[in-house]
């Protein structure tokens, strides 16, 4: 039993606020609730006397509430939490996944292939660089809840969200390789004023011509592949890392609530 379940049960029912964020909150103002009590401990104060301080402390009005809520749903987490939340049954999970799964399989199999490894752009490199780190940070944190179960709630989500930023740079990525290798090729063989339609439309009869349009069309295929690739594969780690969290969460914080 937690000693400031009534207090956790009134801004509970206050908090208009969808899960997975309502059990965040209450999970941070249970951590708060409990640094405060043992500051008054140290303090010298008694127990009770502890507990009625620290409850005064924190006593919030519809307006503290309503602001804890704003503060706590910045853009970015906005929209990072409202996609987690798009896909919560399990056979809208299961049909997200084989999609997936099977992109990435498609994928996967053209791109470790030599001719594409051969044929592609300089900026698939940085693009798997992200994939690495991408991986390397999901495999630490799913050490974190699955193996240690450290589910310590003020780091419970510390790095997850870099992850969904390293599908972003990886986008960003491939997004300058695709024009990098378009103005390149511009600069090579069109005229000032000129445009890649214009090469497309007036060197054809030159085979030379031909084939580097082939080959600069194959590069900025690659590095575009590659970088959706990684990017939805990110996201497919983040996503599952986000579930497993809000699952915690949500747990953690219903356990608080009980009186």
């Amino acid at each position: 039993m937690n000693r400031f379940s009534s207090l956790l049960n009134s801004i509970n029912d206050r908090l208009e606020i969808a899960q997975p964020i309502k059990s965040r909150i209450l999970l941070e103002i249970a951590a708060d609730l409990q640094d405060a009590h043992d500051f008054y401990l140290g303090q010298g104060h008694t127990e009770e006397e502890a507990t009625r301080l620290t409850q005064e402390r924190f006593l919030l009005d519809d307006a503290a509430i309503a602001e804890l809520a704003a503060v706590h749903q910045p853009l970015v987490k906005k929209i990072l939490d409202r996609f987690s939340l798009q896909v919560q049954s399990r056979w809208q999970r299961i049909i997200l996944l084989l999609t997936l799964l099977t992109i990435a399989a498609v994928s996967g199999r053209v791109m470790m292939t030599s001719e594409f490894l051969a044929d592609a752009s300089p900026f698939v490199w940085p693009v798997w660089g992200t994939a690495i780190a991408g991986l390397l940070l999901f495999l630490y944190k799913f050490y974190q809840l699955y193996l240690i179960k450290n589910h310590t709630i003020r780091t419970l989500r510390k790095g997850v969200h870099s992850l969904a930023l390293l599908g972003l740079l990886s986008l960003l990525f491939g997004l300058s390789g695709y024009f990098y290798e378009l103005l390149v090729f511009g600069m090579q063989l069109v005229l000032p004023g000129g445009s890649l339609i214009t090469v497309v439309c007036t060197v054809t009869d030159s085979a030379e011509k031909i084939i580097d349009i082939h080959n600069c069309y194959v590069r900025t295929s690659t590095v575009m592949m590659a970088s959706l690739f990684v990017a939805m594969l990110i996201g497919l780690l983040w996503y599952a890392l986000m579930n497993k969290i809000a699952q915690i969460e949500m747990a953690e914080a219903k356990s608080i609530l009980l009186t």
